[in-house]
């Protein structure tokens, strides 16, 4: 698993995913240059504690607390990145695990085009219905997506699930292709519109 060493080459949903999808157990360290050292833990690429320093969030449940102590994580700018496999997850950390769609999903990334949200006084920002949400999620987009990043999510998924690209695929396996192929065009086409 390769990481990049510095925060502002990436994004906080690159390296999530990164490690999830490398199973990785151990902890994510980011420590900023005025001193104040963030820690992610895995078990299995999976988040079992977050710890901020110098952050307090208000009295809400552990899981809640995780997602919201990533929320704010992602607003880091640039920070040292190291990924230890020895360091300990507190005690305060999760028994089951995070799943992935609560600690990956919304997060931005590198392939949407920029690192952090265009600012509302340059670019118009539509409003994300949460039809528009269910259709880039199905995309597999986050809500910050441009029009280009849409064509290019559809076009993948075109070349993934088309029913005529899997002539090798027995009757039910086709159906569900097509099923699938429908809800993906079905989801570009609300995009587009």
């Amino acid at each position: 698993m390769l990481l990049p060493g510095r925060l502002r080459t990436t994004t906080l949903g690159d390296l999530l995913g990164t490690i999830y999808r490398a199973q990785a157990s151990g902890t994510l360290e980011l420590t900023e240059d005025r001193g104040r050292s963030h820690r992610i833990h895995f078990t299995e690429g999976r988040v079992i504690a977050v710890e901020i320093d110098g952050a307090a969030v208000p009295g809400i449940g552990l899981r809640q607390k995780l997602v919201q102590r990533l929320n704010m994580l992602e607003a880091i700018a640039d920070a040292q990145v190291r990924f230890r496999v020895a360091l300990r997850a507190p005690a305060t950390k999760l028994n089951d695990p995070l799943d992935p769609a609560d600690f990956l999903r919304g997060r931005r990334r590198a392939r949407d085009g920029s690192k952090t949200p265009p600012p509302a006084s340059t670019k118009q920002v539509r409003p994300v219905s949460t039809e528009r949400q269910s259709a880039l999620h199905l995309l597999g987009l986050s809500q910050y997506a441009d029009a280009l990043s849409i064509k290019q999510a559809y076009r993948r998924l075109v070349r993934t699930y088309h029913p005529d690209l899997h002539p090798q695929a027995s009757d039910s396996e086709r159906r569900s292709l097509a099923q699938r192929f429908a809800a993906i065009t079905q989801a570009y086409q609300r995009l587009v519109a």
